[in-house]
């Protein structure tokens, strides 16, 4: 699961973007506000008012007063919150001064995200998001917005907020878990208060990314990761050692199954993980499904193109097809299955249910589910 090493160099890429946002390498990207983050730099007053005098100088662009006066009435309406948690990031406060003074909605998605309000948030992936004025009505993303740079380089990262929210009762209850695809653990992270490495959890997670476990280790701290075992390999491999067997409360899977494009394939990553789990221990999962925004991201980012990139996305046609192959997983495996379309149906507060097409099935296997052992997201 490597990404594609020129994203700037791809035709439609530059196309999507239009010359709106200057090339960069993701790599050193994220080296350098993981730099920051490392050597504890503090965000000052004067970079934080920064962010809230850029974007009002690009809101005053536009042409249209009323616009103009709905937008600084919102913005400023957000930036008490807003300032607090640029004040508590300088690397959040200097990614926005990078790429995203240039934008009408990247305030709203960062004061929605900070409130916790996911499922709003992720409208930006199908390339609508409510501007800084506020509301409920999603515009469409100009491309000369710089907030289209998420939509076309991040369509995954930001919907596993989402999955990562809603099962945060589930992992703290749990006293080992196995977590796939691990990344930077964003599930573990500042963003829910997780105590991570306070409350005696075995954590093993696995990621095949090499670089996962510095990038990890310099967002988090050693002193978090003193009771996580981090390894780099195949996670189907790591599941069959003989250490992990029969040890794990939960084995969680998300952003990952998707990559596997036949159920047979899938089937194996469920079985070899299933092994990891004690008795009474469960799975947790998600299936992507096709939508208009994983299609668009898909000729970019996501799919196939070459050598350097030989293990694209593959998402179900739609939510039933996803859910079609779940139950015949559990079938085998002999656990029941439960599931979530979306992580907020039947959620009054959620934006976005009646209007985007449902993006991922989360599921919950076990010998004892229910659709109410997972948190709401609001």
């Amino acid at each position: 699961m490597r990404a594609l090493k020129n994203f700037f160099d791809f035709p439609l890429n530059a196309e999507m973007l239009d010359s709106t946002v200057k090339p960069y390498d993701p790599g050193a990207m994220a080296l350098k506000y993981l730099g920051i983050i490392k050597d504890g730099i503090k965000a000052d007053a004067n970079q934080v008012e920064a962010v809230r005098e850029g974007t009002i100088a690009y809101c005053k662009q536009v042409d249209d007063p009323e616009t103009l006066k709905r937008d600084l009435v919102g913005i400023e309406e957000m930036w008490p919150e807003l300032r607090e948690r640029f004040m508590k990031s300088a690397s959040l406060t200097q990614l926005v001064l990078d790429y995203f003074l240039n934008s009408r909605y990247m305030l709203r998605y960062l004061w929605l995200t900070g409130r916790l309000q996911f499922a709003a948030a992720l409208a930006i992936k199908d390339g609508r998001m409510i501007p800084v004025a506020g509301g409920t009505f999603f515009e469409p993303i100009p491309k000369s917005d710089g907030a289209w740079l998420v939509v076309t380089r991040e369509p995954v990262h930001i919907a596993r907020r989402q999955t990562d929210y809603c099962c945060q009762t589930l992992l703290r209850n749990a006293k080992s878990i196995f977590e796939v695809g691990a990344g930077m653990l964003p599930a573990y992270s500042d963003l829910y208060d997780y105590p991570l490495g306070e409350n005696g959890q075995w954590l093993v997670a696995c990621d095949s990314n090499p670089n996962a476990l510095g990038y990890a280790t310099s967002l988090l701290g050693t002193d978090s990761m003193k009771n996580l075992t981090y390894i780099c390999g195949d996670a189907r491999e790591v599941a069959t050692r003989p250490e992990y067997a029969k040890k794990m409360d939960i084995a969680r899977l998300t952003g990952f199954l998707s990559y596997f494009p036949t159920l047979e394939q899938k089937m194996d990553v469920m079985q070899k993980v299933s092994g990891t789990l004690v008795s009474g221990g469960m799975i947790i999962v998600d299936q992507w499904t096709m939508g208009p925004s994983l299609a668009r991201s898909g000729g970019t980012t996501l799919w196939p193109s070459g050598p350097s990139n030989p293990a694209p996305l593959v998402p179900s046609a739609n939510p039933e097809v996803a859910i079609d192959e779940m139950e015949q997983i559990a079938k085998v495996l002999g656990l029941k299955c439960v599931y979530l379309i979306d992580q907020c149906n039947g959620n009054p507060k959620c934006l976005t249910q009646v209007k985007a097409v449902p993006k991922c099935v989360m599921f919950l296997l076990g010998n004892d589910v229910s659709e109410d052992m997972f948190d709401s997201v609001w």
